[in-house]
Parts: structure tokens; sequence; C-alpha cells
């Protein structure tokens, strides 16, 4: 104690608490180190330790697919119809390997794609590259030519899918880039009109002009009619069918005109659009070029026009039956119409046109044409708004169809009516008012069958007595013919019934068609001939089948004929009409025999 003053109790200095541990005991056991050694000995390895699962994890962490560089580099501004290049750039920017690089090109909408110098519809394109390693980069050029009008931006997209390293997920990256359209070498202009009423002869304009600085040579003008537009006319003919004009070439500053009429029909409502594309030739190719299109809103119609054949608008007919067409027309308009005229042209060769009775109308051998006007139908000299009528004429079918004719052909007939007056309002935008109708009859085919009975039968032979005697078997061979002059017909079958006394002798031949078969417990012949085609018998071999039965008469039938085959039926389906056929034939007897008439008397 110093003046009165307790010193503190002297303490053992602290000592570290990795020193305490017991790798601190060990290693100052085993080593002989120090303690104080030991101690920056565990602290170096506790911080590599650290370092060490630091390092794994921003390795893992490195990779960031920003540094997948993709870029898609294309024109700003083109012309219509140029050949523009798109160039695909892919880099590989981080320190590991991309693998399963799957690219997808997609071309601009429209665009022609010229490949192995063909045309190739198909608007994308797609390459795979198996690894791009770190560091590395590549690029791809792709062409196409682009088609559209003045001021359409056309967009080109392509889509990169890629694995990266150990990375067990898809890394997918995207890029586009568009061009504006902003010239036309030829410029367009298709007009049609806005509305029109269904039934009515309409134009269609088209008119061309090069605003190139230098001519252009092969082009062609491909168009896309509506539905419901029936080609007429046009004012320069077409290079092929009925839409396609090539021209040679367009001078500078040159310019054109193609002008098409035709009927168009629709429902009141619909808007039907024509399209016309431009084309030059390229490597033999037409390449698509420049595109135009045009509405037309179908309006109300001013007339209305039916035509049904015996009260049907879809009737079946048959050979020789007669035909009563009934036309009905009505004004639908809020105009008084004058000045009407109707004709019905007759199309088919199996109309009896010299027994057609026009009920007034003109009958025009030459065009197969009937016309009525005011004279004969006083209405049509001035038909009011909501009038209506109707006419009557008639016409027969032949009885037969026509003799080589072309395999496969489906008969009918049809008439095609048009009610038309030139006298138009003068507010309406044509020079006529007409609309029309039409009706197709379809005809079924008359097939036949044509049963035989032989005594002494050429290939079979004969054996028995004849005129058959009681208690005596006698053979008699049966003979199916088959003829089709018109449709083809399918399920195809004859059947025949042996009567009780009539024996199956198991002996057949067909001609043509499938073998005959015997059912014992029904005692049915059939003859599953199935398809059977048109012109069989008129213009080849009729299908024949023949058969040897046996009849051994009894006392009861002393004096009478004997029935060899009963209830025979042929039947089928039209392929055409659809119409279900059967045909029955007459029970044959031993008393008409092809060889032997009048024999067949039981004695």
């Amino acid at each position: 104690m110093v003046n009165g003053i307790i010193p503190p109790p002297i303490q053992a200095p602290s000592v570290p608490e990795a020193s305490k541990s017991p790798l601190f005991y060990v290693s100052q056991k085993i080593l002989g180190l120090s303690s104080h050694v030991t101690r920056w000995l565990i602290l170096i390895a506790l911080l590599l330790f650290i370092i060490a699962i630091l390092s794994f994890w921003f390795s893992r962490q490195s990779f960031s697919d920003k540094n997948v560089q993709l870029k898609l580099e294309g024109p700003a501004e083109a012309s219509a119809g140029d050949e523009v290049s798109y160039k695909v750039t892919y880099a590989n920017n981080t320190n590991i390997t991309l693998k399963n690089l799957s690219f997808v090109f997609f071309y601009p909408d429209g665009s022609a794609i010229i490949k192995d110098g063909a045309l190739q519809e198909d608007q994308t394109d797609t390459f795979v590259v198996d690894s791009l390693n770190a560091g590395q980069s590549e690029e791809k050029e792709l062409k196409a030519f682009l088609v559209g009008n003045r001021g359409d931006i056309k967009k080109a997209k392509v889509n990169l899918v890629f694995k990266a390293g150990t990375f067990k997920s898809q890394f997918e990256k995207t890029e586009e880039v568009s061009t504006t359209i902003t010239k036309t070498p030829v410029a367009l202009s298709l007009v049609a009109p806005p509305s029109f009423v269904g039934g009515q002869k309409l134009t269609y304009i088209l008119d061309y002009r090069n605003e190139s600085d230098n001519e252009i040579n092969n082009l062609r003008f491909e168009f896309s009619f509506p539905d419901g537009f029936t080609f007429i006319s046009a004012d320069m003919a077409p290079t092929s069918g009925n839409n396609v004009w090539d021209i040679a070439k367009v001078k500078k500053d040159g310019r054109g005109r193609i002008s098409i009429q035709g009927i168009l029909n629709g429902r009141e409502g619909d808007a039907k659009t024509i399209t016309v594309n431009l084309q030059r030739k390229l490597m033999d190719t037409y390449i698509p070029y420049e595109k135009a299109f045009s509405d037309t809103v179908i309006s109300s119609p001013l007339l209305g026009l039916a035509v049904t054949a015996n009260g049907d608008t879809d009737y079946i007919a048959n050979p020789g039956e007669k035909i009563t067409y009934i036309i009905k027309y009505k004004n639908i308009s809020t105009y008084s119409l004058s000045g009407l005229n109707l004709t019905v042209k007759l199309s088919g060769d199996m109309y009896d046109y010299p027994s057609i009775n026009t009920q007034g109308g003109f009958f025009n051998d030459t065009t197969k044409t009937i016309t009525w006007n005011s004279g004969s139908v006083p209405l049509f000299g001035n038909l009011q708004p909501n009038a209506l009528g109707e006419i009557r004429f008639f016409v027969k079918l032949k009885t037969a169809f026509p003799e080589n004719t072309d395999s496969g052909r489906e008969f009918s007939v049809r008439a095609d009516s048009q009610l038309i007056t030139i006298n138009v309002p003068s507010d309406f935008p044509t020079d006529e008012i007409s609309t029309s109708a039409s009706n197709i009859t379809k005809i079924t085919s008359k097939p036949t069958i044509r049963q035989l009975g032989y005594y002494n039968d050429p290939q079979f032979g004969s054996s028995g007595p004849l005129p058959p005697q009681v208690g005596k078997e006698t053979l008699f061979t049966i003979h199916w013919q088959l003829s089709n002059p018109g449709n083809a017909l399918r399920d195809t079958k004859v059947v025949g019934i042996l009567p009780t006394g009539i024996s199956w002798k198991n002996l057949a031949d067909t001609v043509g068609a499938p073998t005959l078969v015997f059912d014992p417990n029904t005692s049915t012949v059939t003859w599953a001939v199935d398809d059977l085609p048109q012109g069989i018998g008129i213009n080849s071999e009729k299908y024949e089948a023949s058969f040897q039965i046996g009849a051994t008469p009894s006392s009861l039938q002393m004096g009478d004929k004997i029935t060899l085959i009963k209830g025979v039926q042929f039947s089928g389906t039209d392929s055409f009409t659809n119409a279900n056929l059967l045909i029955k034939a007459r029970d044959l007897t031993s008393d008409n025999l092809i060889d032997r008439p009048k024999e067949g008397k039981v004695q």
C-alpha cells in the first residue's frame, strides 16, 4: 500500500481464442511450434479457405449473356423489288465456350427468296453452330428481294438459342431491323368499283407506269380474282389462262393499261378483293416485285332471278325424262325497269332439243338459247318496283347416253339464265342492269342387266333331255350380262334365287368382275361386282357371269315349264348422283332359252 492506495492484482496476459482450440494444442505438441507461430498459421489457413470459396463462387457467377453479342444489320431504305442483304453478327465476349447455337432468321413478310435458282416458299432460314469459343466472333449474310408498296416497313428478325459452359438452362437473344420501301420502280393503280350490284358486268382497270431511270424488261402481271368472278374478256389478250399478262419491256416513263371485264356475283355485304402481283424475270424464275389490290362491296341487287328443274334446284333426272323449267323473276329495286330481255342457254348433249316447248320464247338452234322480250312477256316492257313473274318451258332428255364418250365422264345438263336491260337510271354507275342464275341437273346412270338361258352352252355344253322329263336331270347354263353407258357405279351386285328342285352344279365363270358365290342355306347366287365403270358394254366388253344349274322335274310339273331362277335383282349406287339403283329381271324358265326356245315343258 502506498499512501493508502491498494494496487490492483496482477493478471496473466490474455490468450487468443484460437490458441485455446484443439488445433492450437496439437500443432504445438506435434510441430513443437510456439503459440505465436501457431496462431498465425491458423489464421493464414482460414484466409486461404475463404479465398478459395469466394473464387469458386465468383467464377460461377462471372458468366453473363449480356456479353454474348447478337447483331442484325440491314438497309434502312430500299426500293420495291430490290435485293437486300442482311448481316448477322454473333460474338462470344465471355470466358467460357458457347454450345449448340441455333439461329432462326425471319425474312420480311412477302419477301422473295431465291435458293438454288428456285423461289423458296418458306419465309425463314435456319442454321446451327456447334460451338463458339471465348473471344470468337462470326457473321452470316442472307439475301432476299423486298416486295411491297411505297411506305411499307419491312421487318427482318433473327432469334438465337444457345447453351453456355456447364449451365443446364438455355439462353435466348433476339434482334430485328426495319427497312422502309421508299420507291416503287413501277407505279401501280388498280381500280375497282367500291360498291357493286351482284350479277352485273364490271370492269377492273390496271394502270402502270415506269418511274425508274431505266427501261424495265420482262415484267409479268398476275391477277388473283375474287370468288364469284367470271372472266369475260380483256382489252389485251392474256399470256396464260385468263389472269396472266407478260410485258416484254416498259421504257423509262412508259405506261400501259389492262382492262378486264367479267361478272361478279356474291351476297349483299360481301367484300370482294382483286389483287395483282407484279413480277420480274430473274434466272428463268419470276419473282414478286410489287403488289396492288382493290375492294368491292356487293350491294343490294336490283333484279332477282331463280331457276328450278321439276320444282327443285338440285334435281336428279333419269334418261328420257321430261324437264319442266320454271324461271322466277322480280324487280327488287325502287326503279321502274323497261326493255328487259330474258335469255336461257341450254348446255348438254343429253337434251332432246327438238322436244323443246318455249312457251312463247324464241329458240336459236345455233346457240341453243331461248329469248323472251316484251313482245312475249308484256311485263318486260315496264317492270315496276316489287313486280314479279315466272316463265316456264319444257324439254325432254334423251333416252340413251351418247356412245364413245370419255371414260370417267359424268352426265348432266345445264340451264344458264340472264335477265338484262340497257335502259338504266341516270344515277346508276354501269351501262346495264342484269342478273343471272343457273341450274345444273344431274342425270342418273341407266345400267342394264341381260339374263340369258342356254341348253347347249358353248362353254359348259349340255346334258339331259330337252324337253325335260320327269325324274331325269337336265343341265342348263344361265348368263348375266352387265352394261353401263352412264356414270360409274359403286357397290354393284346381282343376286338371284334358285327355286326348289333346282341344284347348283358348282360350275361358274366370270369376265371382268369377281366370281360368283352360292349360299346353299338361302339358295342364293350372288355376283358382287362392286365397281362398274362408265362405258362398260358400250366402249368395252360387257361384264359377264355364267353358271350351270340342274333341273329334275317331278310328276306334278308335267306339262309345265320349269322356273330355273327367280328374284334376280341388280343394285348399285351412282357415283355422281349418289342415287341408289335397283333393276329387276324377269324369272328365267326352261321355255325361253336362247338356243332351244319353246321346248321347255316337262314331259
